[in-house]
């Protein structure tokens, strides 16, 4: 080999390398992007309905912005005359501070717990029941018409849905992590705070603490013992309030409706459902239907649904928390002869729509699933929708009819004095120099004493009020803003209009009163009497 051989470089063969293709991207079918887009729309339509404000504040209303608007330091002696406990109207009383007390405002405060829940609702469905359920559930929720009517009134149950929702997720962490402990400490807190909120947290509380106290004591499971212990230590949080219940156990009550019956039980689903309209009744139905198959039925072969007995487990569980509180709820309010009332029982909505997505799966095709979600999300948002667009009282007429026709001096008689709050804080707002009365203590209509109501309203006499008011008002006009079926008051506010005419002459009727409005009332013009 010679040098010039050695130099030369030697050449390899070429070996072609040949670079994979990229995967294409996924392609997205068409129908699950159409489904996407459906629920997307279903869920944000839900989200609009709640920022909707129609009407003035009603009864209810108008009475919670009044007690929260007042000093914080009085607000204990405030509800000892309210029945109700202070959690929401604390809060309240700040976001007044903040953002002031018009209409608008202080139903805002409402919406924006009931949004908060959507979310929270969702995750308790995939941790209860999968992906397809916490689809489900935050539709159903989204486009619940009891939820969208609630998140429209300047009441606290729409943070009782949030709080009771937060709280089934403490719940279920003490049972599935490994260290329960914090769970139980926000457990704790969480149910403390609903008892401040509203008292039906009490049955709540009473029948989790007896389900998980059952499975301590028979299955031996320690983690249903940390259950208890943090529903006890909510219990001590709340016993510096404890002497103010028992106050309004003994005095306020609710004397404006009679004692259920086990009827309610069906009435409450109804309300749920959204009322008493012919889709709402629907609706109930269905979602009656879709209960029993969580409880009771499984997706079978060929498109099937097999009925058996039911499973110990999540939708057993469900269904006892549920119907258990609102059973307690309604034996109480038999024994005591106290008032129920569907909207007391938002603290178990959010578990009873979770309830109702499990059933949806057990349908046997996922066409059927989809229309029956879709036809229940379509008639909650009808319903809801027909909820929230109609004024819930007529104060807005008559407050408009006084500040046309009425002069300073004038006397306005409310009768009974539930109609005052909502229609005084309307009249005050306008600076019209009228005088406004209650029946039959002649006191300031601003707010509805509710202690000893009943016996009160019987010591009423509508010729001494009629001769006190004449007196009042001298030459100027007195006018009467009634409405009759109001119950502990029987024929006291038709005895005033045949008082004030005996004693005026017939009355001018400025307002009519329409019995389609939840809060309906008439006014009634008395013009001095001739000299």
């Amino acid at each position: 080999m010679t040098v010039d051989d050695a130099a030369a470089p030697t050449t390899q063969p070429v070996t072609a390398v040949t670079i994979p293709d990229q995967p294409p991207p996924p392609v997205v079918p068409r129908r699950f992007r159409w489904s996407l887009l459906g629920v997307t729309a279903l869920v944000l339509a839900g989200i609009g309905l709640r920022f909707v404000s129609v009407g003035p504040l009603w009864l209810d209303e108008a009475q919670s912005v009044s007690i929260a608007s007042g000093p914080l330091h009085l607000l204990p002696h405030a509800l000892r005359m309210d029945g109700a406990p202070p959690l929401w109207y604390v809060l309240l009383h700040a976001w007044i501070k903040v953002f002031g007390d018009s209409t608008y405002s202080v139903r805002l405060m409402a919406a924006i717990p009931a949004i908060a829940s959507l979310p929270i609702a969702e995750r308790l469905g995939r941790r209860l029941g999968g992906s397809d359920v916490a689809r489900t559930t935050l539709i159903l929720m989204a486009t619940s018409p009891f939820a969208i009517r609630y998140a429209v009134e300047a009441r606290m149950y729409s943070l009782l849905l949030l709080l009771s929702l937060l709280g089934a997720h403490a719940l279920l962490s003490i049972h599935r992590s490994a260290k329960p402990v914090w769970p139980a400490t926000a457990l704790a807190v969480l149910m403390c705070a609903l008892l401040y909120t509203h008292y039906y947290a009490i049955w709540l509380g009473l029948v989790v603490g007896a389900g998980e106290l059952w499975r301590a004591v028979r299955r031996h499971d320690k983690r249903s013992w940390w259950v208890v212990g943090a529903l006890i230590a909510a219990v001590v949080g709340f016993l510096p309030w404890l002497p103010i219940l028992r106050f309004q156990a003994a005095h306020t009550g609710a004397p404006w409706l009679a004692p259920p019956s086990f009827n309610a039980v069906l009435d409450t689903v109804s309300a749920w459902a959204g009322g008493a309209s012919p889709l709402a009744r629907i609706a109930q139905l269905v979602m009656l239907a879709l209960v029993l198959l969580a409880v009771l039925g499984r997706r079978g072969t060929r498109r099937t649904v097999v009925i058996g007995p039911p499973v110990a487990g999540d939708p057993l569980r469900l269904l006892g928390v549920v119907f258990g509180v609102v059973l307690v709820a309604i034996v109480d309010a038999m024994i005591t002869k106290q008032a129920y009332a569907p909207r007391y029982t938002s603290v178990v909505l959010g578990l009873f729509v979770v309830l109702v997505a499990i059933g949806v799966q057990s349908l046997p095709s996922q066409n059927t699933r989809r229309i029956v979600i879709v036809s229940l999300a379509l008639i909650g948002l009808g319903v809801g929708a027909a909820a929230v667009g109609q004024p819930r009282t007529q104060v807005g007429r008559v407050a408009s009819a006084l500040e046309t026709s009425s002069h300073p001096g004038d006397v306005v008689l409310y009768c009974p004095d539930q109609l005052g709050p909502s229609a005084a804080r309307l009249l005050d707002s306008k600076s019209l120099g009228l005088k406004q009365v209650v029946y039959p203590d002649l006191a300031s209509p601003t707010r509805v004493d509710w202690v000893d109501y009943a016996e009160r309203m019987s010591l009423g006499d509508p010729a001494i009020v009629a001769e006190q008011v004449e007196k009042m008002a001298g030459k100027h006009t007195v006018w009467l803003v009634w409405a009759p079926g109001y119950r502990s008051i029987g024929g006291a506010c038709g005895g005033l209009v045949e008082q004030l005419s005996v004693l005026r002459g017939p009355p001018y009727t400025a307002v009519s009163r329409d019995a389609r409005t939840s809060e309906s009332m008439s006014l009634e013009e008395f013009a001095p009497a001739p000299a």
